[in-house]
């Protein structure tokens, strides 16, 4: 019997044994919003520091290369941290990754602001590299479940656009704070977006 593909738009068939479902029913699933609004909030946080490292670098007189090294740094600490964790999540489980992915975010938001020294603010960088690699993956995988196999793409791209909205929305949002008060709390608003991630992992 020939296969006939789905007309553009329609839901995908369910797989044998498999409920069918609708992207609207994965979409408005309170799980997965939950997850998805706490990975909008985390990426929130992330691209703030997009122009907020660089610029506050600059005012302290480092040279362009030296930003460059510093902010590549962060995604050194992202990659191994990424390549080490995906059994232990598998292992534990997602939501305490969650929590101490974003945790890391939380409690070291305001020490880049307080220090000019660029080892401390290059190590605190390459903590936050881990934290993003550790809440992302971690965030990616609960997100995952919430989706049948016959709408895997869907879930994820509904899921993968939390991250697209973060980057036009955060990085103006957060030169605009710092201009009309100060980098430090700017750097704390970054602090506060990530905790709003964290309460993903309590839901």
């Amino acid at each position: 019997m020939k296969e006939t593909n789905p007309a553009p738009g329609a839901p995908a068939p369910a797989a044998a044994g498999e409920e069918a479902v609708s992207p609207r029913d994965v979409l408005l699933a309170p799980r997965f919003l939950v997850v998805t609004l706490a990975t909008f909030a985390f990426w929130m946080s992330v691209f703030a520091h997009t122009p907020l490292i660089p610029l506050y670098l600059e005012g302290l007189g480092y040279r362009e290369s030296v930003i460059g090294v510093v902010f590549g740094s962060g995604a050194v600490a992202a990659l191994a941290a990424r390549l080490a964790l995906g059994w232990m999540i598998d292992r534990y489980g997602e939501r305490l990754f969650l929590l101490a992915g974003g945790l890391l975010w939380v409690v070291t938001a305001p020490v880049i602001p307080s220090t000019e020294n660029l080892p401390a603010i290059t190590a605190v960088w390459l903590v936050k590299g881990a934290g993003l690699a550790i809440f992302t993956t971690a965030a990616g995988g609960w997100a995952g479940k919430y989706g049948p196999d016959s709408l895997r793409g869907q879930t994820m791209s509904y899921f993968g656009a939390a991250n697209f909205a973060a980057a036009v929305l955060s990085p103006a949002l957060a030169v605009a704070v710092a201009e009309s008060s100060s980098y430090l709390v700017a750097f704390l608003a970054t602090g506060a977006t990530a905790a709003l991630a964290c309460c993903a992992a309590l839901v």
